[in-house]
């Protein structure tokens, strides 16, 4: 399981994720789940996949993507449909589900302001076959149905993969208390830092308590070390957590390659926990989540026709 979180507001964007991942029923920590688009200053995280083959990572794919498809012109939604392109031309075809937030800083009419896309492969889909989504229109429900909003969301939140924590906060919560909500459109960024904080630690820590129905713990598939990275259109894309030491000494490495994670046969490193309680299905280029979409009150004048 992962957990995946964008969130767009005034000031800037928020994305943040985990580092964990299960394999052959062990858990693996340190695996960078962001990636920027140095071209662009925009950023890229995922969900759900490892990796497309037994050769290369996820962040491996994004690193050779942005150097020969992607160009320092490109907007937000350009490099989406690249992303697109990309994924539903890799063979074998794509057929278990996942999926990519892509955010940036976009410039109309000489007014700045922030964009997000979700380009996914659900279960619904035809293998190989990608939906670029708009955040700011539109979201599909976990059978596919195209669902637009009434009015354009500004500054829309997306959040993928162990969504329970989001979900509880964004969309439950107003369901038992209507005078209280969260206005991403009057948060500013460093508060969205700060609720991406509470939503993933809180997401880590629950699994901890949480029993299955044999009554023994529950796998604590989320977790590891957060990472956290904010985009203005004034200062570009920066990490937030963890910090860097200097700018020398560049992003994040992912500490996990597909040749170790493959190689090793399911070998816990030091930070695994403790066998699933099923039998684990074999650990090909992806692993398990869970609740994919954000569990929106239903209108009825919010579907399409």
């Amino acid at each position: 399981m992962t957990s995946t979180f964008t969130i767009l507001c005034p000031q800037g964007i928020v994305m943040a994720a985990d580092s964990r991942i299960e394999c052959r029923g062990e858990l693996f920590d340190g695996v960078q789940k962001i990636y920027q688009i140095s071209k662009t200053s925009a950023g890229i995280s995922y969900w759900r996949y490892v990796g497309f083959d037994n050769e290369k990572t996820v962040l491996e794919h994004l690193k050779d993507f942005e150097k020969d498809y992607v160009s320092e012109t490109d907007t937000v939604d350009d490099v989406a449909e690249k992303m697109k392109g990309y994924l539903e031309n890799i063979n074998p075809k794509i057929k278990d589900a996942g999926g990519f937030h892509l955010a940036g800083c976009i410039a109309e009419s000489e007014v700045e302001s922030y964009r997000l896309r979700h380009v996914f492969h659900e279960t619904w889909h035809e293998a190989g076959e990608f939906t670029n989504e708009n955040c700011h229109t539109e979201y599909h429900d976990p059978y596919g149905n195209k669902i637009t909003f009434r009015k354009t969301q500004l500054f829309p939140v997306l959040f993928n993969g162990d969504n329970f924590v989001a979900n509880a906060l964004f969309n439950y919560a107003p369901m038992v208390d209507n005078g209280f909500r969260i206005r991403t459109d009057l948060l500013p960024v460093e508060e969205a830092i700060d609720l991406s904080k509470l939503i993933l630690e809180t997401a880590v820590r629950r699994l901890t308590y949480y029993f299955g129905p044999n009554q023994r713990k529950a796998l604590p598939t989320t977790g590891g070390r957060i990472f956290i990275a904010k985009i203005t259109c004034k200062n570009g894309f920066e990490w937030i957590q963890p910090r860097q030491a200097s700018k020398e000494k560049g992003i994040p490495i992912e500490k996990i390659s597909m040749e170790e994670l493959f190689e090793r046969k399911g070998k816990a490193t030091s930070e695994s926990y403790f066998k699933p309680h099923v039998k684990p299905s074999s650990c090909s280029a992806y692993y398990a989540s869970v609740d994919i979409f954000p569990m929106q009150p239903t209108d009825e004048r919010d579907i399409q026709a």
